[in-house]
């Protein structure tokens, strides 16, 4: 969603690459993901789910995402090893 003002909430057209951690949470995801390294990185937190709106990356900040995407995987959000690794989940379908 959009907006500011009168019209906070137009909706935005937007693609989207859906997270959902297989162990933990997706707060911590969007947490780590947030915090550490360039870019910064805000998702959308929604029913367990990190939405990252692809819109408000450019193509040169990709390459850092996956790289930290594959750190986190590693990880179990809180610096340790962990056994299972974050998985893509489906899109939410529009409201």
């Amino acid at each position: 969603r959009a907006g500011g003002g009168t019209a906070p909430l137009d909706p935005l057209p937007s693609p989207a690459l859906a997270l959902k951690p297989s162990w933990g949470k997706a707060h911590d995801l969007e947490a780590y993901l947030r915090a550490g390294g360039e870019p910064p990185v805000v998702g959308v937190l929604a029913e367990g789910t990190l939405l990252l709106h692809l819109r408000t990356l450019l193509p040169g900040d990709i390459p850092a995402l996956l790289d930290r995407l594959a750190r986190f995987q590693g990880s179990d959000g809180e610096g340790g090893s962990a056994s299972q690794t974050p998985t893509p989940a489906p899109h939410p379908s529009p409201a």
